[in-house]
């Protein structure tokens, strides 16, 4: 009598493993069960006594042994680094346009956005205006933008200084001149003091740091828009 209940049981548990899955790992690992699909390098597996199925990586997996007999052979799935990214469309200029007039401002361009984001351009994309702030790096929305002020830096150069110079030498000796009889010494100091004045207003010119300049540009109908095709 135990021998027929022993053969039962070793019948029915091999019809119990017939009628499974069987998915084997690389490291030796098995599990009866039910295979349900193959989707993006995953597979989708309920193992026995399972409520619920679950996902494991092709990589991971020796083979998958189904039911009807067919193999599913993963034992040269090798695991990737590669991550995939959505390539993004950049550009290091900013382009303004009002009309036929068209203005560039590359990366690097000091910008005040809407009045209170100070910093420098860096790109842009499709829909954002990259700045770089002292604090952070801020995506700016382009629709939210209405007013761009440009900040610029003006050389002042030597021949600006020789003018300044030499008016102020010769001005107050042409003032005094005016009717005195000895203004000809007046004239003769002036054409000995004047290109001495003019290199000094020169040199100085240079010395000093250079001029910062400010354009505002209303980003609205009819005035500039941001070219962001």
């Amino acid at each position: 009598m135990r021998r027929y209940l022993s053969l039962l049981l070793f019948i029915g548990l091999a019809f119990g493993e017939n009628n499974s899955d069987l998915l084997i790992f690389k490291n030796g690992l098995q599990y009866y069960g039910e295979f349900l699909k193959i989707q993006n390098n995953m597979i989708y597996f309920k193992p026995k006594d399972s409520p619920d199925y679950q996902n494991v990586f092709t990589y991971q997996l020796d083979r998958v042994e189904l039911k009807n007999g067919e193999v599913l052979n993963f034992k040269d799935v090798k695991k990737t680094n590669k991550t995939i990214t959505k390539e993004i469309d950049k550009t290091s200029t900013l382009v303004l346009k009002k009309g036929k007039k068209i203005l560039e401002f590359d990366s690097g361009q000091r910008l005040i956005i809407n009045n209170d984001i100070k910093g420098v351009f860096e790109s842009m994309t499709k829909d954002y205006l990259s700045i770089r702030t002292d604090l952070s790096q801020k995506e700016i929305p382009i629709s939210s933008i209405t007013k761009i002020h440009v900040q610029d830096t003006v050389s002042r150069s030597f021949s600006d200084g020789v003018l300044a110079g030499a008016g102020i030498v010769i001005l107050p000796i042409a003032i005094l001149s005016i009717g005195n009889p000895e203004a000809h010494y007046g004239f003769v100091f002036a054409s000995i003091a004047a290109p001495i004045g003019a290199v000094l207003g020169g040199l100085t010119n240079l010395i000093l740091p250079k001029r910062a300049r400010t354009k505002v540009y209303l980003i609205k109908k009819n005035a500039w828009e941001i070219v962001n095709d």
